[in-house]
């Protein structure tokens, strides 16, 4: 897969790269396959984790980008989530690599306001670092210290109720912390400080971490990665055309 610039994002295996020796930085991977109504849901990843069901989250076959099913949230207490873990800390210094990503797509009849995706930190002293929709444009946020937060946010983007929008921030080498819309960087930003705080809360997908509103719709093929940014350019890049390889 190629960006504008006829650099490769990642590599060539379906749905943007991640597969060969680079799959051992994928630190989760969900891709909501199962039953309609199913709770639970498994870790795809190198390294996987356990996660949690809260709310009245669960596996949807209505809706979908890839596959046969997708995580639904009904924006009010649902979530997955699973405990800290030292594989999941996304930035220890300014030079350390990450991406997240995943599809998401709003309820039908909701506007595309506010709606958190994936991020740690419950409390003020403890927060690290957050993947949301804020009015209407995708916000990440941090934490080198653990008390407040750093924002990056992009303009508002229009999305239809009915279709997935592809979205992703990742941080290259350098400490720059860029964030795309369905492959186009939207904002981008290098902080003096790009560490984050080691915090021991749990990972929360679908939840708010120390403010925002909860999910109200479905997510697909979710993606952290730990150690590579998977575009790390302006130019930005294709969108996944399949589901992550898992190996």
């Amino acid at each position: 897969m190629f960006m504008s610039t006829g650099q490769m994002f990642g590599n060539q295996n379906s749905g943007g790269g991640g597969g060969g020796s680079d799959f051992s930085k994928v630190m989760i991977l969900l891709g909501w396959e199962d039953a309609d109504g199913t709770t639970s849901i498994t870790d795809e990843s190198a390294a996987p984790h356990t996660f949690t069901e809260a709310g009245n989250a669960q596996i949807d076959t209505a809706q979908f980008k890839f596959g046969a099913s997708s995580g639904l949230f009904d924006g009010s207490g649902d979530e997955w989530n699973c405990p800290a873990n030292a594989n999941l800390r996304l930035s220890q210094a300014n030079s350390d690599q990450f991406t997240v990503e995943t599809w998401i797509r709003p309820a039908s009849g909701t506007t595309f306001t506010n709606h958190s995706i994936i991020g740690q930190g419950d409390t003020d002293g403890n927060l690290s670092w957050k993947f949301m929709v804020v009015d209407g444009g995708l916000r990440f946020s941090f934490s080198p210290s653990g008390s407040g937060w750093t924002n990056i946010t992009t303009a508002a983007f229009l999305l239809g109720t009915g279709s997935f929008v592809h979205a992703m921030v990742d941080k290259d080498a350098t400490g720059k912390i860029r964030l795309y819309v369905n492959g186009t960087m939207q904002a981008s930003s290098t902080p003096a400080d790009s560490s984050f705080h080691n915090s021991t809360d749990v990972v929360r997908i679908g939840m708010p971490c120390f403010g925002g509103d909860p999910m109200n719709g479905h997510l697909d093929e979710l993606r952290v990665t730990v150690g590579k940014a998977w575009c790390g350019n302006d130019a930005g890049f294709t969108p996944p055309t399949a589901a992550f390889p898992r190996s």
